[in-house]
């Protein structure tokens, strides 16, 4: 059943899809405690500590909302494949999700699906009661919509060496202007053949392509491939090497900001920002 008070819609069945018991607790009293301040409301919260529980639950009463969990344990689905499988069965309760990965160990379909069903995501990290406040009103008045632009920015991040991969990640992880939304998602591959073929078919926000690859490739191939392609995804090649071999081409393209090329000492938030500004329907102001 959800009420109104002061003009808003407030769910009190709630439905939490969360396996780490530690983490449900946080966030139980976080909910009980706020609601019971700000709107004198007893809410009833239930855990769901898988995804086959959770579906059953969902079919045993109604709910007013659902918070799940990104990463589940047992079964191999996760969180967003619960509220898949709610829209699927024509269900209208709203949703959002929380997540202790920052967004960066999606798979590669989850971006797609994110943007598709314009879900928030709100790093277990920021949790308060003042955000989970916000999220539920937000997504219970707009039935799970946030804003008409909002999606999650994917990024295909091409790098062989795992230090250098988490280098680049806690640069999303670690920015100060970070919102507690997680709009980016980063997908990481390591080689040539698995870049094309996450390349070919999806609409990739950014491309990261390191110039120096383990099978004989490189970034440059990569991007050749691309256009030969007519993939229009923007490009950013890093290196810890100087002297790369652009080709007049490629020069031309560094020059009119197809292609970006940066040392990776030099790859920072603010880098990636010019790439994606001016790219319709992304995330660029940040806060």
């Amino acid at each position: 059943m959800v009420l109104n008070i002061q003009d808003s819609v407030i769910p009190t069945n709630v439905l939490v899809i969360e396996d780490d018991g530690d983490d449900f607790l946080i966030l139980e009293e976080m909910l009980h405690g706020g609601a019971k301040e700000d709107w004198n409301l007893k809410l009833n919260i239930q855990q769901a500590t898988g995804y086959e529980e959770a579906v059953m639950m969902a079919g045993d009463q109604e709910w007013d909302l659902f918070i799940a969990d990104y990463v589940l344990a047992g079964s191999g689905q996760t969180g967003l494949d619960f509220i898949n499988a709610m829209f699927r069965r024509g269900s209208e309760v709203p949703a959002f999700m929380i997540t202790g990965h920052t967004g960066l160990d999606f798979r590669p379909v989850d971006f797609k699906t994110l943007g598709e069903r314009n879900l928030r995501i709100i790093a277990k990290k920021n949790l308060s009661w003042e955000i989970l406040k916000q999220n539920i009103l937000d997504v219970v008045e707009k039935r799970g919509v946030i804003q008409k632009n909002t999606k999650v920015t994917s990024i295909l991040v091409v790098e062989d060496d795992e230090e250098d991969y988490e280098i680049l990640s806690d640069v999303f992880k670690q920015h100060p202007e970070m919102p507690f939304e997680l709009p980016f998602c980063l997908v990481q591959v390591a080689d040539y053949e698995n870049a094309m073929r996450l390349l070919v078919g999806t609409n990739w926000d950014l491309c990261i392509l390191d110039y120096q690859l383990n099978d004989s490739k490189t970034g440059l191939d990569i991007v050749h491939e691309m256009r030969k392609r007519n993939l229009k995804s923007p490009v950013m090649i890093v290196s810890g090497y100087r002297g790369i071999p652009f080709n007049e081409e490629d020069k031309k393209a560094i020059a009119s900001k197809e292609l970006m090329r940066l040392s990776k000492s030099e790859l920072d938030f603010e880098a990636v920002l010019k790439m994606l500004e001016g790219r319709p329907g992304v995330i660029v102001g940040l806060g």
